[in-house]
């Protein structure tokens, strides 16, 4: 038991790192202005003539979270060399679970005369958490250096076309023009997953907005990337005025002095647990114990996200949670080969299942057996006993986290799928929230095939997990972007438990 309850611990911390970096990645990300953790951008150069040039920019934006002053942004862009050099830090003081955080984010971008990508550098830091993205790009070539855990990988994408920079978007809007009812759509990549998206900004009409003392006339741009929608307002000259991002951070366009001012830190910080956390209006006395739940869902719309099926039940707004039956389910062997699920043996370029080293460390942890569940149980009890459970900001490599042995529930959940495929049992990646506390948080775990999909959660070790797990998302880190939809909009009424 008292494994277990560490394990609902550790989803409080693992809460505070993975949303300490979608802070960060939305404040650089919602005006595409610094989004290469994870996004490389894509549009079509800027038609420049010989010799003339975007003029030199810079911007101060004061960061409010319900209506509080929470942090700023300082954004440049300057001619260098040809080209241009733009730059972004911000800095944000939070507090979560009453414990204060500085999260300091920066971007230094170069580009070519028609802001054609050379190269970027992003880097994250706070208390808890640390990474780094250098890029390299030469053609359709880019070259990333992640830096996180104490590691460095490399990783090479090789594009469909050459990547373009949208980090300053003041020239593309110009050049284009604002006019209501336009929109403009920009392909964009996704280094983490070697996916490419679009991402659409559209212009839904003029108001006057407050900023900064004054009252400014300004175009409203809905902005949607990743399955998440921001709010931007630009004045004619295509100057970011004011951005709202998924998560309620507001940014203001502000003076210098005034955009360092006012920021409460240290013990006065604001705690966003409560945004972070769904809150419910029953307490659950023991979760792990659950069989059945049943909830109703409000603030979204349940067909946005992979609610219903297996073990979840969706009637209208109304979700019913049953644990899995081990009993009922057939006698199945390794390796599996049923149809359907082929996809979810093969390696990827961060679940290296083909890895020696990963299929030695499988074979020695199942041994002899060949049933399927018995296999399941075996390496998610490995994984539990021999990973030290801390919050970790990387783009987890199963094989990483296998040199470290430490991670939060994304690193518990790659290395688990990975030995699973590696042994010949389909597993896969799911994101959703789990019960601890006073409410639900943001999880990740597991999914296995014994005959049918079956829950299984390495960080608590349960195998099916219990009736709190409640899945939003199949999908490793390239759909957690989505759950920032989930958090902040979600409201929960447990209707009954079991």
């Amino acid at each position: 038991m008292a494994k277990r309850n560490l394990g609902r611990r550790i989803l409080a911390w693992s809460t505070i790192g993975f949303w300490l970096v979608m802070i960060g990645l939305l404040i650089h990300r919602e005006n595409f202005t610094s989004s290469f953790a994870q996004y490389v951008e894509l549009a079509p150069s800027l038609s420049l003539e010989p010799g003339e040039t975007i003029e030199a920019e810079e911007a101060w934006m004061g960061i409010y979270f319900q209506g509080n002053k929470v942090g700023w942004l300082h954004h440049t862009c300057e001619p260098e060399d040809g080209g241009y050099v733009v730059r972004e830090e911000s800095l944000t003081h939070l507090k979560m679970m009453d414990v204060p955080q500085k999260i300091r984010v920066a971007t230094t971008c170069r580009t070519d005369h028609a802001f054609a990508l050379t190269s970027f550098n992003f880097r994250i830091r706070s208390d808890v958490v640390s990474m780094e993205v250098l890029g390299e790009v030469a053609g359709q070539i880019v070259t990333l250096n992640i830096d996180s855990a104490g590691r460095t990988r490399k990783k090479v994408l090789r594009l469909c076309r050459p990547p373009h920079l949208f980090l300053n978007l003041r020239p593309y809007l110009v050049s284009d023009g604002l006019e209501v009812g336009k929109s403009f759509r920009v392909p964009v990549v996704l280094p983490s997953t070697l996916s490419q998206a679009d991402a659409v900004l559209t212009v839904e009409g003029e108001e006057e907005i407050r900023v900064d003392g004054e009252t400014r006339e300004a175009f409203r741009i809905q902005v949607s990337y990743a399955g998440m929608q921001a709010t931007s307002w630009y004045d004619r000259e295509g100057r970011v005025l004011k951005e709202v991002s998924p998560m309620g951070l507001t940014m203001i366009r502000e003076a210098a002095g005034q955009a360092r001012r006012g920021l409460m830190k240290g013990d006065e910080a604001v705690d966003i647990t409560s945004s972070t956390m769904i809150s419910v209006d029953k307490r659950l006395p023991d979760p792990t114990a659950l069989r059945y739940l049943r909830v109703l869902l409000e603030g979204i719309d349940p067909a946005d996200f992979e609610i219903e099926g297996g073990r979840q039940r969706l009637q209208g707004a109304t979700l019913e949670i049953e644990k899995e039956d081990m009993a009922s389910l057939p006698k199945l062997d390794i390796p599996v080969g049923d149809e359907g699920v082929a996809d979810f043996l093969e390696a990827t370029a961060f679940l290296q299942s083909d890895d020696e080293r990963i299929e030695r460390l499988a074979r020695e942890v199942i041994g002899q057996e060949k049933d399927a569940a018995a296999v399941a149980r075996r390496l998610m009890n490995w994984v539990y006993e021999n990973l030290e459970k801390r919050p970790t900001v990387s783009l987890p490599s199963a094989l990483e986290v296998l040199e470290d042995r430490a991670g939060d529930c994304n690193e518990h959940a790659a290395l688990f799928a990975a030995l699973a495929r590696a042994a010949g049992l389909p597993a896969r990646l799911v994101v959703g929230v789990v019960y601890t506390g006073d409410g639900f948080f943001y999880h990740a775990w597991n999914e296995v095939w014994v005959g049918s999909w079956i829950s299984l959660d390495p960080v608590m070790s349960q195998f099916p997990a219990d009736a709190t797990h409640i899945k939003f998302i199949d999908g490793g880190l390239e759909e957690q972007m989505r759950m920032a939809r989930v958090v902040g909009r979600l409201s929960m009424e447990i209707l009954e438990y079991q």
